[in-house]
């Protein structure tokens, strides 16, 4: 009888083992999907912001001057004045776009800022993930 009993407990103890781990694995490959479906999600809505995006360039002469009077005359990155970055670095302060022009950003003036040649050089296409984020719900909210 106590035989019985301790064996049944075993078994119970065996299956409720099996049981946590198919769980555990199951959990683990849902993570992983998940995690496929996310970047596959953002992959898509780049490509459906990348055809909505205004791409057409203009002069963006006028925006500068915005920017230029927004961002007080400084750098949007490092704070640096403009002007005089411009005579140390040689070379006139740069239009930028915060998310990448070849991540289907647009030259939508919520998305230009004024940078001076060092700081537009240091950040080439890198972005900010959640400002690529926040860009692309923008976008469509304004559709």
């Amino acid at each position: 009888m106590k035989e019985d009993r301790r064996s049944a407990r075993l078994e119970k103890q065996a299956r409720i083992k099996r049981e946590v781990e198919e769980n555990r694995e199951q959990a683990e490959r849902a993570s992983r999907q998940s995690d496929y479906e996310v970047k596959f999600d953002l992959l898509e809505l780049k490509d459906q912001v990348k055809d909505l995006a205004h791409k057409k360039r203009k002069s963006l002469l006028k925006l500068r001057r915005q920017l230029y009077g927004e961002q007080e005359g400084k750098c949007a990155e490092c704070g640096k004045d403009l002007e005089e970055a411009q005579h140390e670095q040689g070379s006139p302060f740069e239009l930028d776009h915060i998310v990448p022009f070849s991540l289907g950003g647009g030259n939508e003036r919520s998305n230009m800022q004024l940078l001076c040649r060092e700081c537009n050089n240091s950040k080439r296409a890198q972005f900010n993930n959640e400002e690529l984020v926040r860009y692309y719900e923008d976008l469509l909210n304004n559709l």
